[in-house]
Parts: structure tokens; C-alpha cells; sequence
């Protein structure tokens, strides 16, 4: 073994069972955290922020509905990356709406 030998070919170990596209959220999400655009929507981590910025991402991905959103984040990794897998539509236009306040505050 110490000679190079192997013992068990890499394909008889390992299988890939599911392959998630990553490269391009990790290009998008590095680049929104680059501009700093969580911190401009909030200064606190929250689940709204979190919404927010996956929505921009996704809509850089592949613009579409609301409901469209929810169903195109488990094609990538974008929603496990920011914990937001269980999200809605009604949880979206909720964070809408905390957007909305936070840009015009009562």
C-alpha cells in the first residue's frame, strides 16, 4: 500500500448520487457580499434579510415569480447556502414587506 498500491478503485467506493450546480450562486453570493448589500438592507443577520438576498439572487439566475423562486432554489444551492429551504411564497412577500418598511419607515 505504501508502494502505491491500491487497494479499492475511487468508483467501486464512491457513487454520486445527486449533483447540485453550485459555481455560479457561489459567484453571485460572493459578489452581493462583496458590494455589501446584506449590511445596506440590514445591519442585523435576520430570516428577512436572508429572504431578500436570495430573492436578488435568484432573480440574477433566473428571473421569474415569486412561486417560480421557490421552486428554482432546490436546482441549486442557493437556498441551502442561506438557510432559507422551508420558505413560502407568503414568507417572500413578507420579506417584502419588512423591505418596504425598512426603506419607509412610518
Amino acid at each position: 500500500m505504501l508502494r502505491g498500491e491500491t487497494l479499492v478503485s475511487p468508483q467501486e467506493v464512491f457513487a454520486v448520487e445527486v449533483s447540485v450546480p453550485h459555481g455560479h450562486v457561489e459567484a453571485i453570493l460572493g459578489t452581493i457580499g462583496k458590494l455589501g448589500l446584506p449590511s445596506l438592507l440590514s445591519s442585523k443577520p435576520s430570516r428577512e434579510r436572508d429572504l431578500v438576498v436570495a430573492m436578488v439572487a435568484e432573480r440574477l439566475i433566473a428571473p421569474g415569480s415569486k412561486l417560480a423562486t421557490t421552486r428554482l432554489w432546490n436546482d441549486s444551492t442557493l437556498a441551502a447556502e442561506l438557510s432559507v429551504e422551508d420558505a413560502d411564497v407568503d414568507e417572500l412577500y413578507r420579506a417584502l414587506d419588512w423591505l418596504l418598511r425598512l426603506a419607509a419607515p412610518d
